[in-house]
């Protein structure tokens, strides 16, 4: 595969007429349920949903949704990888827990102190990267496309559009 664009739900697309541009790509992998602003503003959100991702735990809501291929990664620790039943997910387990681990590693998560909902804990932030985090590693690993292009992932202090291409 040669491009692939992963959409996030960022309201920066909005009144940017980048849909044909999303959907030019080779596949489009939207988040949660970004495709629903597919639906209703295919000019700014593009109209394809290729691949879907998700945390398992929201997995379930997705699934009579018909896409190509779902991806999934577990929220917590533990997590039943069975909850989408006789739905095939790609996982890819073992790059989420390679780079889960870096991701923690860098953001100086605390994993010895456990909250008491069992959680991880950390002083300002948690120790799961973000669903746009997930489908970057779970593209690279799985599907290997030679370009990932960012759509929609805001950066929320200025709330400017940040475009990246993985080269």
């Amino acid at each position: 595969m040669y491009s692939l664009v992963i959409v996030g739900h960022g309201p920066s697309l909005k009144g940017q007429r980048l849909g044909e541009d999303i959907d030019l790509c080779d596949a489009v992998c939207r988040l949660k349920f970004g495709y629903v602003a597919a639906e209703k503003n295919p000019v700014d959100y593009g109209r394809r949903t290729d691949y879907l991702c998700s945390t398992l735990k929201s997995l379930p809501a997705h699934l009579p949704m018909g896409f190509k291929e779902l991806w999934g990664y577990e929220n917590f620790p533990g997590q039943d990888k069975d909850v989408c039943g006789k739905t095939t997910v790609r996982l890819e387990s073992e790059a989420i827990q390679h780079w889960l681990a870096v991701y923690r590693s860098m953001a100086d998560v605390r994993v010895d102190h456990l909250s008491k909902a069992g959680t991880y804990a950390k002083e300002g932030d948690e120790p799961w990267f973000s669903t746009g985090m997930g489908a970057i590693v779970i593209a690279s690993a799985g599907i290997k496309p030679r370009y990932i292009n960012l759509a929609g992932f805001d950066n929320m202090m200025t709330g400017s559009r940040e475009n990246f291409k993985n080269v």
